[in-house]
């Protein structure tokens, strides 16, 4: 319990300080009002994707917890393929819903509605690694997850200091090229959740898991 609770903190104080290196970047390097439109979109995405946390991501944890391997794999697959197909179909429903929250926000917040599509996948993106985060803890993974966080962590200090001294020009900067960097990054991660996920299936078929159920 003492490691499980270690590795819980750890990743949470890695992805609280690992978070914050965009901003410090774009502070570096932009003026305050490219920044305040970054930072307000970047809220946004967090609570909606906070809130898909807490009525999804949390109970599927308590859940995955208590359900064997085979189950909790077929369960966090079939549900990212679902919503991956969900989101797709909806597609306009969805840019017509964040389009509502921006406009409710008032007018100094308009141009965002110029990110509504970048917004809706950093959402999207911000869910599928939350869930499968949850996922990799229920399956009393913590341990592997943190390495996730470690490199995720490392990958976003490259970037950003790329970014800052290599790849930043003035004359042909766009806001937009942050959220790029971004949704790599959350790509990235999924992509070693992925990973730790394909192990765990092999885990369960050398186990004959799927046979002995």
């Amino acid at each position: 319990l003492d490691t499980f609770s270690n590795s819980i903190l750890r990743s949470s104080v890695i992805e609280y300080f690992g978070s914050k290196l965009d901003e410090i970047s774009i502070a570096l390097v932009l003026n305050p009002n490219v920044l305040g439109l970054y930072s307000k979109i970047k809220e946004l995405v967090i609570m909606l994707g906070t809130f898909s946390s807490k009525i999804i991501c949390r109970p599927w944890f308590y859940l995955s917890s208590r359900f064997k391997r085979k189950s909790v794999f077929l369960i966090w697959f079939s549900s990212l393929l679902i919503s991956l197909i969900l989101g797709i179909l909806f597609i306009p429903l969805i840019l017509f819903l964040l389009g509502l929250i921006v406009n409710f926000l008032g007018d100094n917040w308009s141009a965002m509605n110029e990110y509504l599509f970048v917004i809706g996948i950093m959402v999207y993106l911000y869910f599928v690694v939350t869930f499968s985060r949850y996922t990799l803890l229920g399956l009393d993974l913590p341990d592997k997850q943190l390495i996730v966080d470690r490199i995720a962590f490392l990958m976003r200090a490259l970037f950003y200091a790329s970014f800052i001294f290599i790849l930043y020009d003035p004359n042909v900067f766009e806001l937009i090229n942050i959220f790029y960097i971004e949704i790599t990054l959350y790509l990235l991660v999924f992509i070693m959740q992925i990973f730790l996920m394909y192990q765990v299936l092999k885990s369960i078929y050398s186990s004959n898991e799927f046979l002995s159920n």
